[in-house]
């Protein structure tokens, strides 16, 4: 049986705490009454970064924690043929395209439940969120259209935006595939399969006001962080196109493996990651020299791709398998192969809000046993009273010394609700918000315990008041979040 408050991390809990003799005795009380209360108390699950996977034969999103790397429950069903997946910024509603039944499912993500299901164009392919949340952007395979989804009241925002090419001076529609919006939020970046270039549609008027040529069957796209560059997958050509976004211009091209599908580029815009269909590959470009920097095996037929916010590790959907490949971004090596659905086809990552959830069921009425514990717990309530009266003697004269000072140890845990704010260490980001560092032990299956760090709006429990020791600060150049990489 265990009982809140009972656990080791609570030692750090105490210190915090017991700053003073009547704050100790005071904040006894209701531990005293939650230890005698027997409670059955399941692990709490804290999620930080989630991975959705679409999976277009099983019709579903599976779900992955990313700090475990499990699959969490049973999988969502969507609409038929689910192919492309994009989250909002907020992390709050992810948006899936069902390639097959002509809509985009919006799953609530605090629930996993399917909110809307929102009718589009023909044959949906991928789909892209405005960097402010408000809008997502789909792009219709058949039509040759892109449909625009106002994400607050879930309607599509007048007539699909048409993508015209010109064969034989006859206006024929596009075949559609994938979609990036620019980092400022001015521009949405569209690949034509069927005509070999990319369009470019300016949001504030929603005209196409380029078509830039690329290579043979152009299918992912993905815009480098600082925007100054937009990479295209070229399937035919077996080519990355890089567009200087400047001059709307094809500044260099590629090799990589055969038929590459997709492309993520990594939060600090170092690494591109090109998953190639037919070879069972990923290969890893180096964005400043633009070389093939490493080749990575992974699954069968691997599809799409994604990095997670803070560039530690890139997720590859293997369609044949129904597996996802999880590669270590530093070492290069696929750390974990992670069943899924049938079909697995595209991977979004949310941007880092923690849902905790600590689910409780009253315990059996006293027995023996439950008596015996009883009295466990009354010595370990003495116990734990006489530390916190002599820690806050200690305290007591420490504030006396130096008066006026703060005294925190490095990446101390504060959970005193009361005092989070006060001290836990915050930064404000480039757009003016203000986050506030988070430190979190993750159990994994074996016993294994990996240390987090995140950030968030609120100050919490488990908040720290400095950067732990070998670390430093990045943000997401979409959103501003900001999280930890070792530096």
């Amino acid at each position: 049986m265990i009982y809140n408050l009972v656990k080791t991390h609570n030692i750090k809990r105490i210190i915090a705490i017991g700053s003073s003799i009547g704050l100790s005795i005071a904040l006894m009380v209701p531990v005293m009454a939650l230890l005698l209360t027997p409670t059955k108390v399941n692990a709490t699950t804290d999620i930080c970064y989630k991975a959705y996977v679409a999976n277009f034969d099983d019709d579903t999103v599976s779900v992955i924690d990313v700090a475990s790397g499990a699959v969490i429950g049973s999988p969502i069903t969507v609409g038929s043929g689910p192919e492309g997946v994009a989250i909002t910024p907020d992390g709050t509603k992810a948006y899936v395209t069902n390639n097959d039944d002509d809509t985009v499912s919006v799953i609530t993500i605090a629930t996993g439940v399917v909110s809307a299901n929102i009718p589009v164009g023909t044959q949906p392919y991928a789909v892209a969120i405005t960097p402010d949340g408000s809008k997502a952007y789909v792009t219709n395979y058949t039509d040759g259209t892109v449909s625009v989804i106002d994400v607050a009241s879930g309607a599509v925002i007048g007539s699909p935006i048409t993508i015209a090419t010109y064969s034989r001076a006859v206006a024929i529609a596009s075949f559609l595939r994938a979609v990036a919006i620019t980092p400022d939020g001015s521009k949405v970046y569209v690949t034509n399969s069927s005509s070999n270039s990319v369009s470019v549609i300016t949001i504030a008027t929603g005209v196409v006001s380029a078509n830039i040529p690329v290579g043979a069957a152009p299918g992912g796209v993905a815009i480098t962080p600082d925007g100054s560059k937009a990479y295209v997958t070229n399937r035919d050509a077996g080519t990355v196109s890089v567009i200087t976004i400047a001059s709307g211009a094809v500044s260099a091209s590629i090799t990589v493996g055969t038929q590459p599908n997709a492309v993520a580029i990594t939060p600090d815009g170092s690494k591109a990651y090109v998953t190639n269909y037919t070879d069972d590959t990923v290969s890893v470009i180096d964005v400043t020299t633009g070389v093939v920097s490493a080749t990575i095996a992974v699954g069968a037929t691997p599809g799409g791709v994604a990095i997670t916010p803070d560039g530690s590790k890139a997720y590859v959907t293997n369609f044949d398998d129904g597996t996802v490949s999880v590669i270590d971004v530093t070492t290069g090596a696929v750390s974990a192969t992670i069943a899924v659905g049938s079909g697995s086809s595209a991977v979004a990552i949310t941007l880092g809000a923690c849902v905790s959830t600590t689910p409780t069921t009253p315990s059996v009425p006293n027995t023996t046993t439950n008596q015996t514990n009883r009295n466990d717990q009354i010595l370990l309530i003495l116990g734990v009273l006489a530390i916190m009266t002599l820690v806050g003697v200690a305290g007591y004269w420490l504030k006396i010394k130096h008066r006026g000072k703060k005294y925190l140890s490095s990446s101390l845990v504060i959970n005193n609700q009361e005092e989070i704010k006060a001290m836990a260490f915050s930064h404000v980001n480039s757009k003016g918000q203000t986050y506030f560092l988070h430190m979190r032990d993750v159990t994994f299956k074996g016993g294994r315990v990996q240390r987090i760090y995140f950030f968030d709006k609120e100050a919490k429990e488990g908040a720290i008041d400095a950067v732990p020791e070998g670390y430093i600060i990045i943000e997401n150049s979409s959103t501003g979040l900001p999280s930890l990489q070792k530096g």
